[in-house]
């Protein structure tokens, strides 16, 4: 049995806004460049067995199924090179990771992702999974800042909100 949490996340000019489940929406400043930074000098794919393990529908869809167990070095590694800080040092407890792509049969582009890591730090175990959906590659976007995230809380300013705001 575990404990799932959902968590939202605009990237929005500078500015990052995350709702946290159990305080409400947070902001950062974030650095124009972001997205630079996910153009890693190392593939999780070199030297990673990656298997068929069947075909599924997605979003109307037919896909077939990747499975792979990157290496966790190499995680640790592409992680470094785009995160800074605290997100970097998360990945060092990470004991496995396994990666499912729903890959399109007709386009051959990424239509889900799910990956389950398996953490340890000081003898606490947590399970993680993490989901993805992919959809309007080459398509226009306009991304709107939902209403109750325009009064987030700067994580600058030090003080979280109360739980459950």
């Amino acid at each position: 049995m575990g404990t799932s949490m959902e968590m939202e996340t605009y990237i929005i000019g500078n500015e990052q806004y995350i709702k946290l489940p159990m305080f409400g929406w947070v902001k950062n400043e974030t650095s124009e460049h972001i997205w630079e930074k996910f153009e890693p000098k190392t593939t999780l794919l070199e030297d990673v067995k990656v298997n068929l393990i069947g075909t599924e529908e997605v979003d109307n869809e037919e896909c077939y199924i990747l499975e792979t167990k990157p290496d966790i070095e190499k995680v640790l590694e592409m992680t470094q090179q785009i995160g800074e800080g605290k997100s970097a040092d998360a990945i060092k407890f990470v004991k496995n990771i396994e990666a499912k792509e729903w890959i399109s049969k007709k386009t051959f582009l990424v239509k889900k992702t799910v990956v389950n890591m398996e953490m340890e730090k000081e003898g606490q175990s947590a399970d993680v999974s993490i989901t993805m959906r992919v959809y309007n590659y080459n398509k226009p976007m306009n991304i709107e800042l939902p209403e109750e995230a325009k009064n987030a809380i700067d994580i600058k300013s030090g003080t979280l909100p109360a739980m459950g705001s």
